[in-house]
């Protein structure tokens, strides 16, 4: 049974990356693996007992984040002339965002 707090902070996350792609698709393994990626630090993080405060306080962090990912594998994408964004799209902006949001490091992929 998926964890609902899971669930619920992993939706936040993808809404925020298809806000930051602004029209391109993203096809359904891309936000697998993107759901994925965040799933365990997400799992970790909510076994906090103070998690509720923390995630009050940091996800316009995570939602950032995510956005700007989104943002960047749709870049990436429309270099290659698509307007869909893959998996490896995903994976070449999570690499070359990772440690720009540090503060989000608790619930984002590291």
């Amino acid at each position: 049974m998926q964890d609902p707090r899971v669930e619920g902070i992993l939706a936040t996350a993808v809404l925020a990356l298809a806000h930051g792609a602004r029209g391109a698709r993203i096809d359904a393994a891309a936000v697998e693996s993107f759901r994925r990626r965040f799933a365990d630090r997400i799992r970790i993080a909510v076994e906090d007992p103070a998690w509720r405060v923390r995630w009050r306080e940091e996800q316009v962090y995570v939602k950032s984040f995510a956005a700007a990912v989104g943002k960047r594998a749709a870049r990436l994408a429309g270099e290659e002339g698509r307007g869909v964004i893959r998996e490896q799209d995903l994976e070449l902006a999570l690499v070359k965002m990772r440690g720009k949001l540090p503060v989000a490091g608790r619930w984002c992929p590291g």
